[in-house]
């Protein structure tokens, strides 16, 4: 197999580890999938995949136990504030400016503009407050937009808009609602965005449900939506959701990893929560983060 495709495989591999080391699936110590496990879930050739794993230990990403097997290094934990950008890749954007034909200074005024000249505000409209508090911390966080939620069910015929979604420049819903948000959003003349989920959030939580994981929401039809969501994916009966405010929540281990869904976490308040906590993950596609950017840079640059 060409030297490319080890390459490739070592890429996925290294991002799979990222990933789920973010997400606390994975923690210092613990054994990855074997070379032979790993080639029939990508489909590779296992010597290609013994070599990325070898190219991944060179790095310092994992560590190869003789007779033993693959193992997470203490190198690859992640910090738990913002790391800043690798100086590789700002020197990488700096230079795309360069190629077309703007200097450093003025590529970065523009880059400032596009993205900050203005508040730009959202509203994220789902059926509980477990969707919606989550993708708008996401907003918040990663785009800086001014963003709030609104419960499908309160938009009815008959009563007034409210507010948020009056002043709001755009419109960010889920499929369940894709139709009638859509129609809204094209009659107030916002702009519209159907929110997709991020491929990689399941081999995220095919990492973790190789242990007991537990989920905390504030929603019931939040947790039969998930439980759907899990039935197919292996291990997902190893899944326990519990609600917030109603389920005894010593019943989770001390090891366990733990989601909180932003809502629960709103109304747990300072409520110590057993388990090892799993960080929020991004949530959004490439695709909606593409529609939001554009949104964001046309307000600010255009409109």
């Amino acid at each position: 197999m060409p030297a490319r495709r080890k390459e490739e495989i070592a890429e996925v591999l290294r991002s799979r580890i990222d990933r789920a080391v973010t997400a606390r699936a994975l923690v210092r110590g613990d054994r990855l999938p074997s070379t032979r496990e790993m080639a029939a879930e990508l489909n590779a050739d296992p010597r290609t995949v013994a070599s990325a794993y070898r190219k991944l230990a060179a790095e310092g990403v994992v560590e190869l136990r003789s007779r033993s097997g693959v193992y997470i290094t203490p190198q690859t934990m992640v910090d738990d504030g913002d790391k800043p950008p690798s100086p590789h890749w700002l020197a990488k954007v700096l230079a795309e400016g360069i190629e077309h034909g703007y200097s450093t200074r003025d590529f970065c005024d523009h880059l400032r503009q596009a993205a900050l000249e203005r508040k730009v505000r959202a509203v994220v409209i789902a059926a509980t407050y477990d969707q919606t508090e989550g993708l708008v911390n996401e907003l918040r966080r990663y785009y800086g937009l001014e963003a709030t939620s609104v419960l499908a069910g309160t938009l009815k015929r008959g009563v007034p808009l409210p507010n948020p979604v009056k002043r709001a420049h755009l419109l960010l819903t889920t499929d369940a609602h894709d139709q009638p948000v859509r129609e809204l959003a094209q009659r107030l003349g916002k702009a519209f965005i159907l929110a997709g989920v991020r491929a990689e959030i399941f081999g995220e939580w095919h990492a973790l449900l190789r242990r007991d994981v537990f989920v905390i929401a504030t929603d019931p039809r939040f947790v039969d939506m998930l439980r759907n969501r899990l039935a197919g994916v292996p291990g997902g009966t190893r899944v326990t959701l519990l609600i917030a405010g109603r389920d005894d929540l010593s019943v989770i281990s001390p090891n366990s990893p733990t989601y909180v869904t932003a809502a629960a976490r709103n109304l747990l308040g300072r409520t110590r929560i057993p388990g090892r906590l799993i960080p929020p993950v991004r949530v959004l596609d490439p695709h909606s983060v593409e529609q939001i950017l554009a949104t964001v840079v046309r307000i600010n640059t255009v409109d």
